[in-house]
């Protein structure tokens, strides 16, 4: 993890590099730590088909959190996130900004078979927390359009544990900043 400003981080550039080379934190299909699952509707012009198509586009240029909470560059050429891409994040939380990164491992599209279609990725060693999250698309059960986050996730270090309830709170403040994101910015985009 990286702190500096909030001018800094919005205006530095990123090292992909660097963070290449950083070790995962957790293996993908490690389930430690707190469980958590968040969704909201997805509502917007078209059948259900294309709003799950738009979102999908939102998610794999990893444009999820609002720009106040985070900058991100998704580390490929395309600026797409595909399996093995690192993306860095920089979180903003009040006077500073905490730079640390993760890499994807799964992109899936199961929308076929009726399920979601979205990508997987693990924390970078550095980052305040060890895990994993999924980020996807699809419909309820009900058939309506969704996104969906779930998430395990632990202290990244003893310092991360002691500042834990501190952090909790936050996650869970940025993780639904992250939802109405998504939704609005589908409910304004238009039908391809």
């Amino acid at each position: 993890m990286r702190l500096m400003p909030p001018g800094a981080a919005r205006s530095a550039p990123f090292d992909c590099e660097k963070w290449k080379q950083r070790p995962a934190t957790a293996r993908a299909d490690e389930r430690l730590g707190l469980h958590d699952v968040y969704s909201v509707p997805l509502v917007g012009c078209g059948d259900t088909d294309s709003i799950v198509t738009r979102a999908l586009e939102i998610l794999l240029r990893y444009e999820v959190f609002p720009p106040h909470r985070m900058r991100h560059h998704v580390c490929t050429d395309d600026r797409v996130i595909r399996r093995g891409a690192v993306i860095v994040q920089r979180v903003f939380a009040g006077p500073l900004a905490a730079e640390a990164a993760v890499r994807t491992d799964d992109v899936f599209d199961d929308r076929a078979r009726g399920g979601h279609a979205g990508f997987t990725y693990t924390t970078l060693e550095g980052h305040v927390e060890r895990g994993t999250a999924t980020f996807s698309v699809g419909r309820d059960p009900n058939g309506a359009p969704i996104f969906r986050i779930e998430s395990w996730s632990r202290p990244g270090n003893a310092l991360m544990a002691a500042a834990r309830p501190f952090l909790r709170r936050m996650q869970r403040s940025s993780v639904h900043e992250a939802l109405r994101h998504v939704q609005a910015q589908v409910t304004a985009s238009k039908p391809t």
